[in-house]
């Protein structure tokens, strides 16, 4: 199936821009037709869609490790950054007012925490996203360093 493009010169020597059906001469000069696999058409693609970076993976598996959740004293917490936001929150509550309390809602229903529990559980959130940094700060090292092997991504991820 024809890919409509439009050529940088009259020379074709790169694409510049793709359509779903050939243009008007007078808005777009120098069109024409290539295939999928057209190398001038797949180095337009990355230039446009450009693949993730093995930095970016890294960064990726940490938010999924970060975002996972954890447990504190049994109660099941979430660790999204919409949760860590309502934790720092209650935790700014708490340490301003030792007798503040609040229903927090997890996965398992609402419990009640008094302050200390709310920054035990701040506590806890921030460590553990502290520690997804921190394996991700470990596996760019190992990129820099030249000793990085793609079985490493998926392990030491605090659980």
């Amino acid at each position: 199936m024809p890919i409509y493009v439009q050529f940088s010169d009259s020379k074709k020597t790169s694409i510049v821009a793709t359509f779903a059906g050939a243009q008007d001469e007078n808005e777009v000069p120098i069109q024409g037709e290539v295939e999928e696999g057209d190398a001038r058409y797949q180095a337009f693609l990355s230039l446009v869609s450009p693949q993730p970076t093995l930095a970016d993976a890294i960064a990726a598996r940490r938010y999924q490790a970060e975002a996972a959740g954890i447990s504190v004293g049994g109660m099941p917490v979430a660790t999204d950054r919409d949760s860590q936001g309502l934790i720092n929150g209650a935790a700014l509550s708490a340490f301003m007012d030792d007798t503040y309390t609040c229903n927090w809602k997890t996965a398992d229903g609402f419990v009640k925490l008094d302050a200390k529990t709310i920054l035990a559980v701040a506590r806890a959130v921030r460590n553990h996203v502290q520690a997804c940094f921190d394996r991700e700060g470990d596996l760019a090292s190992a990129v820099q360093a030249g000793t990085y092997k793609p079985e490493m991504l998926d392990k030491g991820w605090p659980a």
